[in-house]
């Protein structure tokens, strides 16, 4: 093989993998957002069992399991059906703070420097405050006070349209930790990021746009580092992708499990929700084709 010959070859081979180099790499976003939206899955099935076996289900903070004093958050009563019993039943005398895969985007493992155990997904609370009642994941008053059942979202708003669960794994945010827990419900607001607030999602404020992987919004709202949105997972058990273009009062409507108008009035839902649920200032109910997008 002369000089030439070699040169050519080195550059036909160059020029494979610079077409190749891009289909490589989204065929593992593809990948990852296949496995992200699996986890999702598994943890709205485990949502579903949870409430099939106890009638309702959890709220976004709990009293301790094994009549230990003190608050868990929503991970915790979801752990038998997640196939981590041994975990709930040692809950919250752990020997260790142990990572759940299942909790982790595979699109942002978290680094070394972060040494708690971090939950990418957060659960549906709707306005913000101590007292989150606009959500599917309801406290009234208390760790141990009323909570929904799917069967009452269903007969609301309807669990195919109302939010469970939705990332908030964002570059550069710091995650939320699984294992947070209290021994009483916190003062301010239930939003933002680490180990100090619960892994929750919602409103917060008047709308800001884009709702979705917004640089403003990502301390309340779904955030990833997927392109162009966020998996998702809703009370019947299904997965969507919402995309960021998704206008505030479409996302507002996906959050409440009970939206009714009365003239220009919403009834039901607290005023922190109100804006959000107002398309130019008038009342808006829910087109389904933004979910088929």
């Amino acid at each position: 093989m002369t000089l030439v010959e070699l040169l050519v070859v080195i550059a036909i081979i160059s020029v494979l993998v610079a077409i190749s180099a891009p289909a490589l790499s989204m065929a593992i976003a593809r990948s990852r957002l296949t496995q992200c939206t699996n986890n999702a899955y598994q943890i709205a099935f485990a949502l579903q069992r949870h409430d099939e076996q106890r009638g309702n289900i959890p709220g976004w903070l709990n009293a301790n399991p094994n009549g230990s004093a003190g608050l868990c958050s929503w991970p915790v009563p979801l752990l038998p059906y997640l196939g981590r019993s041994d975990l709930y039943d040692a809950w919250p005398l752990l020997p260790n703070n142990p990572t759940i895969d299942l909790f982790v985007c595979p699109s942002n493992r978290p680094d070394n420097r972060v040494t708690y155990p971090v939950v990418h997904y957060a659960a549906n609370i709707g306005a913000t405050g101590t007292v989150a009642n606009d959500g599917a994941f309801l406290n009234i008053a208390s760790a141990t006070s009323s909570r929904l059942s799917l069967d009452d979202i269903a007969e609301a708003d309807g669990t195919a349209t109302t939010l469970a669960f939705a990332e908030k794994s964002s570059f550069g945010f710091q995650p939320h930790a699984w294992i947070y827990a209290r021994s009483s419900a916190p003062s301010g607001s239930l939003f933002g990021s680490g180990t100090s607030v619960p892994p929750v999602f919602g409103v917060n404020g008047l709308p800001v746009s884009p709702v979705i992987n917004g640089t403003t919004s990502r301390t309340y709202a779904p955030t990833s580092t997927h392109s162009g949105g966020s998996v998702v997972a809703f009370c019947d058990g299904h997965t969507a992708f919402l995309r960021k273009e998704l206008q505030p009062y479409e996302y507002g409507q996906l959050l409440t499990p009970k939206t009714r108008w009365q003239g220009t009035v919403n009834k039901t839902n607290s005023t922190a929700m109100q804006p959000w649920l107002l398309r130019s200032g008038q009342p808006y109910l829910l087109d389904e084709k933004i979910l088929k997008q």
